[in-house]
């Protein structure tokens, strides 16, 4: 736990390379915990190593295949990937779980305005504001 939250506190002042030893040893101490997961993932994408943090994105999501957190973040790495439709389809993914789920609607209207389709992007939002 310590080796998380120390870790987790390097990512979010964007010491990365001080982050990743440490979220690699607590993972290594307990392998399956899903926030360690989620963090070392976070810390690859955020270096641009996209591959090795999808690997830790979905072996979170082999836990916990409903985490919201591990979705939306796989999401956005696939997006800055340039992968739109897969990450479309992992916020819609999310919206199906938590419909009012902020990240992953803007996450969704990006990826579809990506992809050239801004009419689905629009039809996003009125759908949202129409249910409130």
């Amino acid at each position: 736990m310590a080796l998380h939250n120390l870790g987790t506190a390097y990512l979010k002042t964007g010491e990365i390379n001080s982050a990743l030893p440490l979220l690699k040893k607590a993972i290594k101490k307990a392998p399956d915990d899903l926030r360690s997961l989620i963090a070392l993932a976070n810390a690859y994408s955020e270096l641009e190593e996209y591959e090795t943090a999808l690997l830790y994105y979905h072996k979170a999501l082999s836990l916990s295949p409903a985490s919201i957190r591990a979705l939306n973040n796989l999401g956005t790495c696939l997006f800055k990937m340039g992968n739109y439709q897969q990450a479309g389809e992992i916020f819609s993914r999310v919206l199906e779980l938590e419909p009012d789920n902020p990240t992953a609607r803007i996450g969704l209207s990006e990826s579809r305005i990506r992809e050239d389709r801004r009419e689905k992007a629009q039809n996003i939002w009125q759908a949202w504001e129409g249910g409130k």
